[in-house]
């Protein structure tokens, strides 16, 4: 494990114009379940940093647990989750957030319709687009 700040000297990407790709690759690793954060250091200019690790090792089991997890269901819980949480997306919020094929997410905010929890096609005042909405926030 190493916090951001660390990590960054450790592959050399320290000056300004490594923010960018440094952070574009923090949030790659992230969104491939690569690495996670599993703690805060007490470094950097602001007294803190995430302290990182690689998934494998922070859950052993993860790997062999997953095998009989299909793409499809796990995309279909990731965004019934992310509903649950907020509310309320739009099929481009939710693939701005997961970066995935746009057929993909359509599949899946299909999916989690079926389930019964999420209604499709409300409409928010001011807002433009279809919505699709956790039941229960209505």
């Amino acid at each position: 494990p190493l916090d951001t700040v660390n990590l960054r000297r450790r592959i050399h990407m320290t000056n300004k114009a490594s923010n960018y790709p440094f952070s574009r690759a923090l949030t790659h690793l992230q969104r491939n379940f690569n690495i996670l954060p599993v703690g805060v250091a007490q470094t950097g200019s602001w007294g803190y940093s995430f302290i990182y690790e690689c998934v494998h090792r922070w859950y052993p089991d993860l790997p062999t647990e997953a095998q009989a997890i299909t793409r499809r269901s796990a995309r279909g819980k990731l965004v019934e989750l992310h509903l649950q949480s907020v509310g309320a997306a739009t099929a481009a919020d939710v693939r701005k957030l997961f970066q995935w094929p746009k057929r993909d997410v359509e599949q899946a905010l299909a999916d989690v319709t079926t389930v019964g929890e999420v209604e499709r096609g409300y409409k928010i005042n001011g807002e433009q687009g279809e919505w699709f909405v956790w039941k229960s926030m209505l």
